[in-house]
C-alpha cells in the first residue's frame, strides 16, 4: 500500500459472516464463484465460470495493478479437481481509475466486479470442482483486506442460471480475450520535462475513443492518466506522466505491457522502449 494512504487509512482484516455454500460474506463484500456454462473461443471449448465480488454502494476493488494503494487480487485454485491450476484462466475486465487529491490514483472497479474464469478440465466428460482461496482488498470509509473461500461444481452438462451466465457474458467482453489487432502502437518515446513523459501514437479506428491507458513493467515508475496531445487523420499520440525513482537512462530497452481501455472494453499491447 501507497505511503500516502498508509498514513490516512488503517489496513484491517474482516472476519467472515456466515455465507451459502459457493460464497463468501465479509462486513463491506461478498464474493461469490459461479457457473456461467461453456464458452468456445478460437477453436477451444471451456468451461465457464467467475468470481464475482459484491460490494456496499460506493466500496470499491482492485484491478491488477491497484495504483497507489491498495492491493491486488490473488486468485489461488490449488486443490481443484479435474483441472490443473495452469488450466484455470482468470480474465481481468476493463477497470477504472479513481484519482484522490491526497491518496493518488486508484485503479480498480466500485460496487461490482466480476473476474470470468476459463476453466480446461482434464477429462470433459466428467465434473471440475473449483476450490477458491481469493485475497483482496476493499476500500470506502476504511480501507480492509479479505481472505475468500469458495468452492462450486461444473458439471459437464451445464444448465447455468441466464441471469448469472448472461453477467458472465457480459463481463468477458470487457477483457482483452476479444480482440480485433485494429488499434497498434506506432511509436512510443519518452519525452524529457518535469515529469518525464511517455509518449504514445496509436494508430487504427479506435484510436480516438481510448479512456486511459495502464503501463506496467517498471518498478522504479508509476505511469499517470494520458492526455491526449496530438491527432492527425489515423493516429493519435498520448502523453502519460512518469512519477517515481527511475530516470530518463534507466527505461532504455525496458518491455512494457500496455493496457489500453476503450471505453468498457481492454486491450493489451506490449512495447520495448528504445
Amino acid at each position: 500500500m501507497g505511503l500516502a494512504l498508509a498514513l490516512l487509512l488503517a489496513l484491517l482484516v474482516v472476519g467472515a459472516h456466515e455465507a451459502r455454500a459457493g460464497e463468501a460474506a465479509f462486513r463491506h463484500s461478498r464474493v461469490e464463484l459461479v457457473d456461467a456454462g461453456w464458452l468456445e473461443h478460437e477453436g477451444a471449448r471451456y468451461r465457464l465460470a467467475a468470481v464475482v465480488i459484491h460490494l456496499q454502494p460506493g466500496w470499491k476493488t482492485y484491478w491488477r495493478l491497484p495504483g497507489d494503494g491498495g492491493v491486488p487480487p490473488r486468485f489461488d485454485f490449488s486443490g481443484s479437481e479435474n483441472v490443473k491450476v495452469e488450466d484455470v484462466r482468470v480474465l481481468l475486465p476493463a477497470p477504472s481509475r479513481f484519482t484522490d487529491p491526497l491518496a493518488g490514483d486508484v485503479i480498480g472497479y466500485k460496487d461490482l466486479a466480476v473476474f470470468p474464469l476459463l476453466v480446461s478440465p482434464a477429462d470433459p466428460a466428467r465434473p471440475v470442482r473449483l476450490n477458491l482461496r481469493l485475497d483482496y482488498g476493499v476500500c470506502g470509509e476504511i480501507c480492509t483486506s479479505a481472505t475468500a473461500t469458495a468452492t462450486l461444481a461444473l458439471p459437464p452438462d451445464a444448465h447455468p442460471d441466464e441471469t448469472t451466465r448472461n453477467l458472465a457474458l457480459e463481463w468477458v467482453k470487457k477483457t482483452p480475450l476479444f480482440d480485433d489487432g485494429e488499434l497498434r502502437v506506432t511509436q512510443a518515446r519518452l519525452k524529457d520535462g518535469e515529469p518525464l513523459t511517455l509518449l504514445l501514437t496509436l494508430a487504427g479506428p479506435q484510436a480516438e475513443r481510448v479512456r486511459d491507458i495502464l503501463a506496467e513493467g517498471m518498478e522504479l515508475a508509476a505511469f499517470g492518466k494520458p492526455e491526449k496531445v496530438a491527432s492527425t487523420d489515423d493516429a493519435v499520440t498520448y502523453a502519460l506522466p512518469i512519477r517515481g525513482l527511475a530516470d530518463r537512462k534507466d527505461f532504455h530497452g525496458v518491455k512494457l505491457r500496455l493496457t489500453i481501455l476503450l471505453g468498457e472494453r481492454a486491450i493489451e499491447r506490449t512495447i520495448t522502449l528504445p
